[in-house]
């Protein structure tokens, strides 16, 4: 589909990223992690930083994107 292309085209331009995350039901959104899982090569061996926010802080949220993120080898702040 021609707006997974554009999306795998502007987050292979890029080299780090900030995730800026609400937490739902102790977890990410379904929107984030949707958006994340369309793609895979174009994470790897980047860096990304996350804010979260919510219950207890987001803390629930940033731990569950963490781990996402260690399965694409994005190094987390």
């Amino acid at each position: 589909h021609e707006h997974t292309k554009a999306w795998s085209a502007k987050i292979a331009a890029y080299d780090s990223f900030v995730f800026v995350s609400p937490e739902y039901n102790h977890g990410l959104s379904a929107a984030l992690k949707n958006a994340i899982d369309y793609l895979y090569a174009e994470w790897v061996n980047k860096a990304a930083g996350i804010v979260s926010y919510g219950a207890i802080g987001g803390a629930r949220s940033a731990e569950q994107l963490r781990l996402v993120m260690a399965q694409l080898q994005l190094a987390d702040v």
